[in-house]
């Protein structure tokens, strides 16, 4: 039996409890799973002592059975603002009190289990007669809460979807609402975030581009409404265990949302990314021998089969998306970044817009584009990109060799393992950029590569 509380979801017993709590784990890995047997209290006081959240030099001794407080891992970026924004303060006995009311034969709880997403926290209740509930609660970044709590789902739809130009001016209409209402030093002064006015010009510029665009048949046929799930990776992928071939279930729909197909027409998940590199036999590299070198071009060749699947199937099953996916992606990169520029920056929604202009032609579009830039202007997007895609180079670099994400999140009891990986990585950039000098990068000092880190636990 499903009940909705305020501002939380209740399952009764085992057999109707979801595998996964309703978590929601955004592009997270961030599941985990903290047991606390819950003493025996006199009615009406507190299951467990409120805690608070504990500052930078406390942070090793957060408890892991904090029910207000996230513990299941931490950043390498903005780490007491990530937590702080995932607090949740409630009550704790009242939650425990609404659980046992949905259990006639019970008589209080005797343990719990508290699990962690990207944007909501679940207790397991178990009961003293053996049956639990799960309660689910959403943190202040879940988003509204008709949303986060009336449906698993959660799925967004747009009024506005059966006419695209309102659709487009919603999206131009977010990104102004996304930006400062007072000018702020952002990323340490990097120039490529560009500053408030440059903000507002470009997506004033984005709007006029973005309706020349849906005047053109091309993105007409590639808009239908379209309803996808959003972040289709293997960690929302439930299989079983006897054949993993089964999809048994998926799981973090909270994000989805009816699109034009052109939204997804590139979207792929990381079991079908196409495989970095071919490897060559015979390359020299005398440590890749024998059995690994065998490995290695099996491991290329699974990959290289499920992306090419994945893409087949895409276009078989999906027929909204095969006029999309047959397009050049340069028509849809300005819809994409002007909903979210003050995030992006606006080096990314500024190449956008030169990439589609300098195409045009080539696109098939009629006329010319709206936004055609002046050389000094090009020049100095040139410069800011080069700054925007380093730090994404190394942002990508990072992800890899610190198993985390584009956030910085790590697991907590890999915390202190990440920190010193993280502030060897750190010192071996400084030490590429000190040796830059005199090499022809004189314009790499070492205060715009400490600049250019895209995290800040260092």
């Amino acid at each position: 039996m499903r009940q909705k509380g305020a501002g939380f979801v209740a399952y009764r017993c085992a057999s109707e409890v979801p595998d996964d709590f309703g978590l929601g784990h955004d592009t997270q890995e961030q599941s985990g799973v903290s047991t606390l047997v819950v003493p025996e209290m006199p009615a009406g006081e507190r299951c467990v002592p409120k805690y608070s959240l504990a500052g930078e030099t406390k942070a090793s001794r957060i408890d892991p059975f904090d029910p207000y407080t996230y513990t299941s891992g931490r950043w390498l970026h903005q780490d007491k603002l990530e937590r702080e924004s995932r607090y949740i303060q409630f009550d704790f006995a009242a939650l425990c009190k609404k659980a046992l009311e949905l259990c006639p034969g019970a008589c209080r709880v005797i343990r719990y289990v508290k699990k962690e997403g990207g944007f909501n926290r679940s207790f397991v209740l178990i009961m003293d007669d053996g049956t639990r509930v799960v309660a689910r609660l959403p943190t202040c970044i879940a988003g509204p809460p008709r949303l986060t709590t009336n449906s698993e789902v959660a799925t967004m739809t747009y009024s506005a979807m059966i006419n695209l130009p309102s659709y487009c001016s919603g999206l131009i209409d977010a990104g102004l609402a996304r930006v400062p209402k007072s000018e702020i030093q952002a990323d340490e002064g990097l120039p490529y975030q560009g500053s408030m006015a440059e903000h507002i010009r470009l997506l004033s510029i984005s709007r006029e581009v973005i309706e020349r665009l849906i005047d053109s048949p091309l993105l007409q046929d590639a808009a239908y409404p379209t309803l996808l799930h959003a972040d289709l990776h293997k960690r929302n992928i439930y299989v079983s265990d006897d054949d993993p071939t089964f999809v048994t279930g998926l799981i973090d729909w909270q994000s989805t949302s009816v699109e034009p197909a052109f939204v997804y027409a590139n979207e792929t998940p990381d079991f079908a990314a196409h495989p970095d590199h071919v490897p060559l036999a015979g390359d020299g590299q005398e440590t890749l021998a024998g059995e690994r070198k065998i490995g290695e071009d099996k491991k290329y060749k699974d990959a290289l089969l499920c992306s090419q699947t994945f893409d087949v199937c895409m276009k078989g099953f999906v027929p909204k998306l095969r006029a999309a996916r047959a397009l050049d992606d340069t028509l849809f990169r300005p819809f994409r970044y002007c909903h979210s520029s003050w995030k992006d920056s606006a080096a990314a929604v500024r190449q956008s817009l030169i990439e589609v202009s300098k195409s045009w032609k080539e696109l098939g579009l009629p006329g010319s584009c709206p936004y055609l830039p002046t050389k000094e202007e090009l020049a100095e997007h040139k410069k800011q990109y080069e700054d925007f895609e380093t730090v994404q180079k190394l942002k990508l670099w990072l992800i890899r060799v610190l198993d985390t994400n584009s956030d910085g999140w790590v697991p907590a009891d890999a915390w202190e393992w990440s920190k010193m990986a993280h502030r060897d990585a750190f010192n071996k950039w400084m030490q590429t950029a000190r040796e830059a000098k005199g090499t022809g990068h004189d314009e790499m000092t070492e205060e715009k590569a400490r600049r250019l880190w895209p995290f800040d636990d260092r």
